[in-house]
């Protein structure tokens, strides 16, 4: 029996949609990171980060299909001059985030 996808196990899509909003609102809370996250983006940016982080961990092909797929995803997040702290509070929202989600 073949062992489910770690996108399977957290709850396929809907976990993920649920991981994208929780992590949205966290980084819109944060001091540093509300700056990136409060600028106007593409206006599915939630959706999309959902359909992201659900093909990374092992779900459908939706991000990579609907846009440049992670090269493009870099070219937009490269050299914006980010405070040197910037990736570790995004990723302690992450890491609170799925907690917010439900996630497993």
């Amino acid at each position: 029996m073949a062992r489910p996808s770690i996108y399977e196990f957290a709850g396929s899509q809907a976990a993920f949609l649920r991981l994208a909003a929780a992590h949205h609102e966290r980084c819109l809370q944060d001091p540093v990171l509300n700056h990136p996250f409060s600028h106007p983006g593409h206006p599915q940016h939630v959706e999309r980060l959902g359909d992201y982080w659900a093909e990374v961990f092992g779900g459908p092909p939706r991000y990579s299909q609907a846009s440049d797929g992670q090269s493009g995803m870099l070219g937009i997040h490269s050299d914006t001059e980010a405070d040197d702290d910037l990736p570790a509070r995004f990723l302690a929202c992450f890491t609170k985030a799925i907690d917010d989600a439900g996630l497993p």
